[in-house]
C-alpha cells in the first residue's frame, strides 16, 4: 500500500478505515495510518477468520474434533481457555486464545436475559443441561424413577441458581469421564460450576420454606460429585487421599447442617416423597451379615482408643456391613450401592477426626470400604478406587498392621 493510494480524511485514513486487516503493512508509508492504529489492530482480531478446530466447536461443539493438531492442543492447554463459568445478569464473553492466532471473543447469554429471541446462545452451556439426567448422578436409582426426577431437578434448577450450576457442575464432571482428551476442560468447568454452586448456596441462607426440595436435592448431588472426585484423584500416598475423603465428608457437613432444619414430613408429601422412600429403603439399623465381625473383634482389644473413638470405629463400621448385607440380599425396591456413596454421610464426627489424625486403627477400616467399593467398580463414579485405596492403605500401614487387611485384600485380589 502506498501514500498516494490513500484518501484523506479528518479521521485519518479511508483506505484503512474500510480495509482494516492492511494496516500493519501500510504504517511504515502511510502516515494516517498511526492515528487509527489501536482500532485496526482491534478490528483485525475480531475480523480474524477463527482456526478450523475453533470454527468446528463453535459450529458443533458436540462433535469431536481433531486433538492432534496443534491448534486443538493448544487450545486445550490448561491456562488456554478462560470461560465465563456461570450465566450471570450480564451478556458476558468467551474468549478461547490460541497461541500465535489471537483471540476470538462470543458473546455469552445472561440469565437475566432468556425471554430475548435475539439474546446468543452458550452452546456448551446448553450441552450440559441437555446431557444431564439424575441416572448421571445417582446411576442405581431404578428407572421408573430416573425419568420423573430428572424432569424435577431441571424445573427445579431453572428457578434456583444454586442448584443449577451443580447440575451443570456434575454434568460436567460425567462428560470428563466419557472423554478422556477432554478431561482437563471439562473438569475445569466441572471444578468451577460446583465452587459457584456452592457459594450460591451459602449466600441464599436462612432457607425459606419453597426452597427445601432444591436445597435437598443440591446437598444430595453435590455430595456425590465431590465424592467422585475424591475417588478418581491419585495422590502419591494413602495419608493425601485420607485428607481429600475428610474434606469431603466436611463439605456435606456444612450443608446437611443447614438442610437438617427442612421440614422432614412435610418433604415426605411434597414431590420428593418417592425418592426419599427409596432412598432409605435400606437404613435399617439391624444388621444380618458376618463380613465386618473380624474388624469388630481388632477394634475391640487395639489399643489407643478411648471409649467415644472406639464407638464412633463401630457406628462406621456397622453402616458398612449394611452395605454388604444390601448388596448380599438384593431387592427391587431396594438401593444396594446406596452404602457406596452415602457412608461418609453416616460417619460420626469423632471418626471423621480419627481419620483426619491419620489414625492407623481408623485407616484400617477403610480396607473394608475398599471392598465395599469394588462391588460398585462397573460404575462411573467408583472405578477402580477400591483397589487402589487397599493397596496404598496396606502401603500406609505396614506390616505391623497387616493381619487386620487380610480379608480385604483376599476378596478384592479374587475378583480381580
Amino acid at each position: 500500500m502506498t501514500r498516494k493510494s490513500h484518501k484523506k480524511s479528518r479521521n485519518g485514513c479511508v483506505e484503512c478505515k474500510r480495509r482494516h486487516i492492511k494496516c500493519d503493512e501500510a504504517k511504515p508509508q502511510c502516515t494516517n495510518c498511526v492515528v487509527v492504529e489501536r482500532t485496526c489492530e482491534y478490528a483485525a482480531i475480531r475480523r480474524r477468520k477463527p482456526s478450523q478446530a475453533q470454527q468446528q466447536r463453535r459450529d458443533a461443539p458436540w462433535k469431536s474434533v481433531d486433538h492432534n493438531t496443534p491448534q486443538t492442543q493448544a487450545a486445550h492447554t490448561p491456562g488456554t481457555i478462560s470461560e465465563c463459568a456461570v450465566p450471570s445478569d450480564n451478556v458476558v464473553a468467551t474468549t478461547v486464545t490460541t497461541p500465535g492466532q489471537g483471540a476470538s471473543t462470543t458473546p455469552l447469554p445472561g440469565h437475566g436475559h432468556t425471554s430475548d429471541p435475539d439474546t446468543p446462545i452458550n452452546l456448551h452451556h446448553m450441552r450440559l443441561i441437555l446431557h444431564f439426567s439424575l441416572s448421571t448422578a445417582v446411576p442405581e436409582i431404578p428407572d421408573h424413577l430416573a425419568k420423573g426426577g430428572t424432569e424435577l431437578v431441571l424445573r427445579l434448577a431453572l428457578e434456583t441458581p444454586y442448584l443449577l450450576h451443580q447440575v451443570l457442575a456434575v454434568s460436567a464432571r460425567h462428560l470428563a469421564h466419557l472423554h478422556p482428551d477432554d478431561f482437563q476442560f471439562f473438569y475445569s468447568q466441572a471444578i468451577k460450576f460446583q465452587t459457584k454452586a456452592i457459594e450460591g448456596f451459602s449466600a441464599s441462607q436462612p432457607l425459606g420454606s419453597d426452597a427445601c426440595m432444591p436445597a435437598v436435592l443440591f446437598s444430595s448431588i453435590l455430595s456425590r460429585h465431590s465424592l467422585v472426585d475424591t475417588l478418581n484423584t491419585r495422590p502419591r500416598g494413602f495419608a493425601e487421599f485420607l485428607d481429600s475423603f475428610v474434606q469431603c465428608a466436611q463439605l456435606y457437613r456444612g450443608v446437611r447442617a443447614v438442610v437438617a432444619g427442612v421440614s422432614w414430613s412435610s418433604l415426605l408429601e411434597s414431590e420428593l416423597a418417592p425418592f426419599l422412600k427409596w432412598g432409605m429403603s435400606n437404613s435399617d439399623a439391624v444388621t444380618h451379615g458376618h463380613e465386618c465381625d473380624q474388624l469388630l473383634r481388632l477394634l475391640a482389644i487395639t489399643p489407643g482408643l478411648d471409649p467415644v473413638s472406639r464407638e464412633s470405629c463401630r457406628t462406621a463400621v456397622h453402616h458398612l456391613q449394611i452395605g454388604f448385607d444390601d448388596l448380599a440380599n438384593r431387592r427391587p425396591d431396594k438401593n444396594p450401592y446406596r452404602m457406596l456413596s452415602t457412608w461418609n454421610v453416616f460417619l460420626p464426627d469423632e471418626f471423621v477426626d480419627l481419620l483426619g489424625r491419620h489414625h492407623p486403627a481408623a485407616a484400617a477400616v477403610m480396607g473394608w470400604y475398599a471392598v465395599l467399593l469394588h462391588h460398585g467398580r462397573h460404575m462411573w463414579q467408583v472405578g477402580d478406587a477400591g483397589a487402589f485405596i487397599l493397596a496404598s492403605l496396606v502401603e500406609f500401614l505396614g506390616m505391623e498392621w497387616s493381619h487386620w487387611l487380610e480379608w480385604p485384600q483376599s476378596i478384592i485380589e479374587s475378583e480381580s
